[in-house]
This record gives structure tokens, sequence and C-alpha cells, in this order.
């Protein structure tokens, strides 16, 4: 329904880590294994990833014409899953992290992410994205998405995230908390630019 060709995609097999792949016309109907960032400035390479909790981050600089799409949940943030992304912008396409633009789809909030001491220990450095209620502990994966962006030079006016809660919307997301499915259903994240 979005009038992509299946063989115009490429698609990542996430690890939730911090490897970045850039792909062109050659890459088209591919899959590649252990990436949880794809980056192009072709038009008509569609990259795309599935997501069911975690930050679906669209990434574009105007100036160079150029788009990135990084998964990141807590393992990708604390592996610089978006440093590596920008580094890479910068590095092959001279893009300057002052022009791109940021959007960060639905993904679980605060309201729901609750994660034990060990991973909160990881996040100590954002205390806007930590939040402590009656013993338990709430990440703000989007708070600490920004915060990086915005450390890594990116305005924060050109960053906008959806508050929308993937586990609270049951009618409209998949979340894999709240459904714990034996299936795993997924949404889909597509990134592209026509000629």
């Amino acid at each position: 329904g979005l009038g992509v060709e299946a063989n115009s995609v490429v698609s990542p097999v996430l690890n939730h880590d911090n490897k970045v792949l850039i792909v062109s016309d050659a890459n088209k109907g591919k899959t590649f294994e252990n990436i949880d960032a794809l980056i192009t400035d072709k038009p008509e390479v569609f990259i795309n990833l599935t997501v069911a909790d975690f930050l679906p981050i669209f990434l574009y600089d105007p100036d160079k014409k150029v788009i990135a799409l990084t998964h990141a949940g807590w393992r990708g943030l604390e592996n610089n899953i978006l440093k590596n992304t920008i580094t890479k912008l910068k590095e092959v396409y001279d893009s300057n992290p002052l022009s791109v633009i940021v959007g960060i789809g639905p993904h679980i909030g605060v309201c729901h992410y609750e994660v034990k001491e060990d991973v909160l220990n990881k996040f100590k450095t954002y205390p806007d994205a930590t939040i402590n209620k009656d013993g338990r502990h709430f990440l703000n994966l989007g708070k600490i998405a920004e915060i990086q962006l915005t450390n890594l030079g990116l305005k924060s006016k050109n960053i906008e995230i959806n508050s929308e809660c993937t586990f609270e919307l049951r009618d409209k997301y998949f979340s894999f908390r709240r459904d714990n499915p034996e299936i795993i259903e997924t949404m889909l994240a597509v990134f592209g630019m026509k000629y």
C-alpha cells in the first residue's frame, strides 16, 4: 500500500547493537545480518526495519540528500548506535549535524518501560530520562536518544518525538513486552526518497 516495490527494499536483521550499513542500488532487495542502522543517498532505495517497542529513528540531511534509519533499544543506545550513525553521515557524506532532521517513531513510553537496576545504572548520566516510583524504575528511551543526538551536535528543534506508547495503545500498535507472543508480530518502518 506504500507504492514501494519489494525488490527496492533493503532490510536489516537487527542485533540490538551498533553496526551501521551504507546501502546503494546494488543492495536493493537484499537482507543484511547484524545491522541496526541503514544509510543511503540513493533515490528509490527504500530502507526499512522492524519495530515492536524500541525506537525507529528517521534521520534526513536535506543539504546532502541522505537518509538514515536506525533501530535503538537500550542496548543500542548504550553502545552508541546513534553516534555511529551520525559519524558515518559526517565521514561519508560530509553531513553537518546542525542540518540533520530527526523523527522518532512510536515506542514504549516511560509510563510502561520498567527496567531492573542493572539497566537503570547504565543510564545514570541521564537523570532526566529515568523515573523511580515506589521502588520501581522506568526508562525514557526517547529522551535518552534526544539527549544523545543533541550531544552529537543536532539541534533539539530538529528532533521530533512521537510520544504514543506502543504498550498502552493496544488497538493501534504491537508491543512485544505487552503481548509476549509465541509468534512475533512487528511493525515496519520504511524510509526512502523518490526521484
